[in-house]
C-alpha cells in the first residue's frame, strides 16, 4: 500500500495535500513504481552519458524506456481531461490517449463544461487534470465561477494541471483559471510549425533540456499557431517559440498547491504528432505533474 502522511507536510499548512492511497495487487507492480521514484531522483542529479547521446543524436529515442515513466506503473492514477476543442478530442484515441494508456492511467475525457465541473466535484477522483481550452463557453457566468472553483480547489489540494490554449481566441478557459493560479494570461498569435530542439528554454526554438518533462526528447513540435503569456507571472518558461515567444511554462509545486504546466500550442496534439516527441512529451508531463516524490517520497516502502 501507498500512503502520504500528513505530518510531512506540516501542521499549518491552509490547504491539506491529497493523499495518494493504493493497493497493489502484484509485487511486480509495485517496484515499477518505485522504478519510477527512482528514475525521477537520477534525472534531478544529471543526465547519464549514455542518455546525453541519444539526446544529442538525429531524432528521439523510441524505446520506452527513455519516458519518464515506467510502462503499466500508472493504472492507480486518474486523469480528467477537459477536451474542449474538437480537433484534439478527434485526435485522442490515438494519439494522446493512446500514450497515457500505455502507462496505465486511467483518464477520464470530456467535451462538455458542465460535466467537467461535476467529475471535479467528487473528491479525490483524480490525480492530474487537463484542460483543453477553446474560443467559446456555454456557461453562464455563474458556472464559469463554479468551474473556475473547481479547479483552483483541485490544484489547492496538491494535484496537478496542465493547461492548453492556443493562437487567440482559442485559450477561453486557460485565462478563467491562469491569473488566480500564476498572476497572468495568454493570449497572440504567432507562427509556429517548426520543431523545437534540445538546448536552453530561453533561445528561440529551443526547449530546457534539463528539464524532467523532456526526459528522452530530441526535437519537439511546437504547433501550427502559438498564443504566448503576457507577463511572466509566476510561471517559469521552459521552452521559447521559433518566433521567440515562451511556448511552455510551469509552476512548481509548494505545500499549498500542486504542479501547473502551460502550453501555448494545443495544435501539437493533433498536427505533425509523433510517438517519440509529443506522446514522450505527454506522458512525460502527465508523470511529472502527479508529483510522485513529493506525495509518495519518504512514505514510499520498497517491498
Amino acid at each position: 500500500m501507498i500512503t502520504t502522511n500528513h505530518k510531512y507536510l506540516g501542521k499549518h499548512h491552509k490547504y491539506q495535500l491529497h493523499t495518494v492511497t493504493t493497493n497493489h495487487k502484484s509485487l511486480s507492480k509495485h517496484n515499477e513504481l518505485y522504478k519510477t521514484t527512482t528514475y525521477l531522483k537520477k534525472k534531478k542529479s544529471g543526465y547519464t552519458e549514455a542518455e546525453i547521446n541519444v539526446l544529442k543524436g538525429k531524432g528521439n529515442e523510441e524505446r520506452p524506456e527513455y519516458d519518464l515513466g515506467k510502462d503499466g506503473a500508472f493504472s492507480d492514477f486518474r486523469v480528467l481531461v477537459g477536451c474542449f476543442w474538437y480537433e484534439v478530442h478527434s485526435a485522442w484515441n490515438n494519439n494522446a490517449g493512446k500514450a497515457l494508456s500505455q502507462k496505465g492511467f486511467k483518464v477520464t475525457i470530456t467535451t462538455n463544461e458542465r460535466e467537467f465541473i461535476k467529475h471535479l466535484g467528487v473528491p479525490s477522483s483524480f490525480e492530474v487534470v487537463w484542460i483543453v481550452s477553446k474560443d467559446s463557453t456555454e456557461l453562464t457566468q455563474e458556472e464559469q465561477q463554479n468551474f473556475k472553483s473547481a479547479v483552483l480547489n483541485f490544484h489547492r489540494s496538491g494535484r496537478g494541471l496542465f493547461i492548453f490554449g492556443d493562437n487567440s481566441p482559442y485559450h477561453v478557459q486557460a485565462n478563467w483559471l491562469l491569473p488566480d493560479l500564476v498572476n497572468t494570461t495568454i493570449s497572440g498569435n504567432t507562427p509556429g510549425q517548426k520543431v523545437l530542439g534540445y538546448g536552453n528554454g530561453k533561445v528561440p526554438g529551443e526547449f530546457d533540456a534539463e528539464h524532467l518533462i523532456f526526459a528522452g526528447i530530441n526535437y519537439l513540435y511546437e504547433g501550427h499557431t502559438i498564443c504566448f503569456p503576457q507577463s511572466d507571472g509566476k510561471l517559469t518558461h521552459l521552452a521559447t517559440s521559433s518566433d521567440g515567444k515562451p511556448c511552455i511554462s510551469f509552476l512548481d509545486s509548494t505545500p499549498e498547491h500542486g504542479r501547473v504546466l502551460v502550453d501555448n500550442g494545443f495544435t501539437k496534439l493533433y498536427m505533425q504528432w509523433d510517438s517519440a516527441g509529443q506522446a514522450r512529451y505527454v506522458v512525460n508531463a502527465t508523470v511529472y505533474l502527479v508529483d510522485v516524490e513529493r506525495r509518495i517520497g519518504d512514505n514510499f516502502q520498497k517491498k
